[in-house]
């Protein structure tokens, strides 16, 4: 049975057509949370992986049902598909992305070891003093620079920059996080091909946190969790 109550959203609030569908998006975070009175509702992003930088204040980073704390300083992950959802203190920015599966899968060429870290939600600590992650906020604010310039190459200096930053995340993910949810791997990325069925679940594993669940879409294949058929009532179309 569909789960009415969860949209599914390329850009938290935004129509569709706003978005560069093969390619990335990039805002600071007080833009579309402030406007949100910092509450960011659960929602979903079948296509598309999310990557925060909260340089400043904090929060909470709901996903599947569990909840992770953000403190100042942190690179939040979130897998496409997972339900989830944000409650950040009031004035708290850095950046965030939504990157397309399809693009990442590109960047990251043949080393797949780049794409597993974005297959985990989870929340990983970013220090200056630290050589694994002291280069993600400037790589952030980089990827803002050129992205809102649109300038000659714009896509080609996005790109390796992107690609930069995919190697931050896998040294990072190789270290401990502030907190990973306690429930089971959602998946590997890429996701699954449209119209293969899910595997069966672990035994013992929760089937919120695997979302291997198919569920009959109106095409007649298969698909995670029930959740792709719904519209989403804060992206209007």
């Amino acid at each position: 049975m569909l789960d009415l109550e969860i949209p599914l959203c390329f850009l938290y609030g935004d129509p569709i057509s706003d978005v560069e569908m093969d390619f990335l998006h990039i805002e600071p975070i007080r833009e579309r949370s402030g406007a949100h009175d910092w509450i960011i509702q659960e929602h979903s992003h079948p296509e598309h992986v999310q990557i925060l930088l909260v340089e400043h204040g904090g929060g909470l980073y709901r996903v599947e049902g569990e909840e992770i704390a953000v403190p100042t300083g942190s690179l939040i992950l979130v897998p496409a598909g997972l339900v989830h959802g944000f409650e950040f203190s009031a004035g708290t920015d850095g950046f965030v992305i939504n990157a397309a599966t399809a693009y990442l899968r590109a960047v990251a060429g043949q080393d797949m070891r780049l794409l597993e870290p974005l297959s985990q939600p989870a929340v990983h600590p970013v220090a200056e003093t630290d050589p694994a992650t002291s280069m993600i906020p400037a790589l952030f604010r980089g990827c803002y620079r050129e992205y809102v310039w649109s300038a000659p190459g714009r896509r080609a200096a996005i790109r390796g920059q992107v690609l930069q930053m995919l190697v931050a995340l896998m040294r990072a993910a190789a270290q401990p996080p502030h907190r990973r949810p306690t429930g089971p791997r959602p998946g590997r990325f890429p996701a699954r091909p449209r119209g293969s069925r899910s595997p069966a679940p672990r035994p013992g594993a929760s089937p919120r946190g695997a979302r291997s669940r198919p569920v009959r879409r109106s095409g007649g294949a298969d698909w995670p969790a029930g959740r792709s058929d719904v519209s989403c009532p804060a992206c209007p179309t």
